[in-house]
């Protein structure tokens, strides 16, 4: 059956017919690609207990769908891991048997669980299963949004004017709006290419401000202030 035949198969779900087509033929590929990996681990193959084949393939599919696992190597741990947490399930079944038969477990059984509780978390940390896809993108997003809402503050704070390189000379230069065009200025943040202001240096060297109040003012770090002043206007 082809892509497009398996997206009309799809949108005929209950769950796929408000998705659009990009939506359904991505989730198609990706399903594809975890089913093939699911099946080259074929960590059912490890067990022969029903439920205990049933297990592992759950917690192979939750892997390969949250996780990027490409390596070789990658993916023979995961196996390991795998199969490393159904015994896990089967060991916890056993302590419940003692639970219920109000008994001390063996040493050996709370033994043996802590031992293979250490190797799947030993196993998790060599794989780094830290960051699933879905974080990523997520984080990645958040990442987007924030910077988004920074613009529209910087563009809520800026109506007024813009600033750019005259294409001429290479000094910064200010554009003022007025109702019928733009305005260009001289800057007055901007010496050259620096960001400073004569005045304010001025006033400092009238004891009237601090190297502190410039900073605020301009926006940046004393230290800052600190050079353009050597740079600029240091009388010395």
């Amino acid at each position: 059956m082809d892509l497009d035949a398996k997206v009309r198969k799809y949108k005929s779900l209950k769950n796929f017919k408000h998705k659009s087509d990009e939506e359904v033929k991505n989730f198609i590929l990706e399903k594809e690609a975890n089913d093939k990996a699911e099946d080259a681990l074929d960590v059912a193959s490890l067990f022969t207990d029903k439920e205990e084949k049933k297990l592992a393939k759950e917690l192979s599919r939750k892997y390969l769908s949250e996780y990027s696992i490409e390596s070789t190597p990658d993916r023979n741990t995961l196996k390991q891991l795998i199969y490393l947490e159904t015994l896990q399930s089967r060991l916890n079944d056993v302590l419940n048997g003692y639970k219920e038969q109000d008994k001390m477990p063996a040493p050996q059984i709370i033994d043996a669980l802590h031992k293979n509780v250490k190797q799947i978390s030993d196993l998790k940390t060599q794989l780094q299963l830290v960051n699933p896809k879905g974080m990523q993108m997520e984080s990645g997003l958040k990442t987007l949004m924030a910077l988004k809402k920074k613009f529209i503050k910087w563009r809520e704070e800026n109506q007024g004017s813009r600033s750019l390189l005259c294409p001429h000379c290479g000094k910064m230069t200010m554009l003022k709006i007025r109702t019928d065009a733009w305005e260009a200025q001289k800057h007055p943040f901007f010496q050259d290419r620096l960001l400073t202001n004569k005045y304010l240096f001025q006033l400092y060297d009238e004891d009237k401000i601090t190297l502190h109040d410039i900073a605020k003012v301009l926006e940046t770090s004393e230290d800052y202030v600190k050079w353009i002043r050597s740079k600029l206007y240091d009388k010395g």
